[in-house]
């Protein structure tokens, strides 16, 4: 395909902002990897397509901004193995500004939170099918290093939004770790693992807003990717539960 170029009436405008936002963070799945195949298959980089996953969809739904982050083979503590360096994980990866390049330390152009730019009404996270997929024993040890890291991030994710108190202090740390204590009573691996499990906090809601996560139910076994009907399906099954825990109604 070749662009020549651009026509126009004179009067381009920005689109109103949207009065709601979601974050999403994830793998390949979220990403839209393999989402235009006709059908379960292996894919490609030329079947990816964002536009066509669950996230994006409940974006639609709910008329939202949304911000994204999704590697594929991405993991919490295991990210599928490259050949040519140690791969790295979403805990690592989460403040990179750029994809292409992990940039951390002096010299680095990490990504920091404008919680006056954008603020997450809320954010889901769809992270654990690379840690289990595949690559040394699953045993009780790695299990426990995984819901200790995905309650760590998850926490460090809701901490960047905070806005900064004035009285920063003990009082900050212990509200941490009451916040930790939360969260961990509702990340359950064998949930996180086994089909769409998008949990509301049944006390107070951790701040910018709810707290989400779950693992699409139906994506086909490895090495098949989710296509379009299949993120429908995960898309209609989340639909009803953001309804509850955000108190919106959808757009439709």
């Amino acid at each position: 395909m070749t662009v020549v170029g651009f026509a126009t009436d004179g009067f381009l405008a920005r689109p109103p902002p949207a009065p709601r936002k979601l974050e999403f963070i994830g793998d390949s799945i979220t990403a839209g990897y393999g989402a235009e195949l006709a059908a379960p298959c292996q894919p490609s980089v030329l079947t990816n397509n964002h536009a066509l996953t669950w996230a994006h969809l409940l974006c639609q739904d709910f008329g939202a901004e949304c911000f994204v982050e999704a590697y594929s083979g991405i993991g919490v503590v295991f990210s599928y193995p490259d050949p040519a360096s140690p791969p790295l994980t979403m805990p690592e990866r989460y403040h990179d500004t750029l994809a292409s390049n992990h940039q951390k330390g002096e010299g680095g152009h990490p990504w920091v939170v404008d919680v006056d730019a954008f603020r997450p009404d809320g954010f889901l996270v769809n992270l654990g099918t690379n840690d289990f997929c595949c690559g040394g024993a699953k045993n009780a040890s790695f299990v426990q290093a995984y819901e200790d890291m995905y309650v760590k991030f998850v926490m460090e994710v809701v901490q960047s939004y905070a806005v900064p108190s004035a009285t920063e202090g003990n009082g900050k740390e212990e509200e941490k770790k009451e916040g930790e204590a939360r969260m961990r009573r509702r990340v359950q691996v064998k949930e996180v693992m086994a089909g769409l499990s998008v949990v509301r906090e049944e006390d107070e809601m951790l701040p910018p807003g709810a707290a989400l996560r779950g693992s699409p139910s139906s994506s086909p076994p490895a090495p098949s990717y989710p296509n379009e009907a299949a993120n429908q399906q995960v898309a209609k099954q989340a639909l009803p539960v953001l309804v509850k825990v955000m108190g919106w109604e959808t757009d439709k």
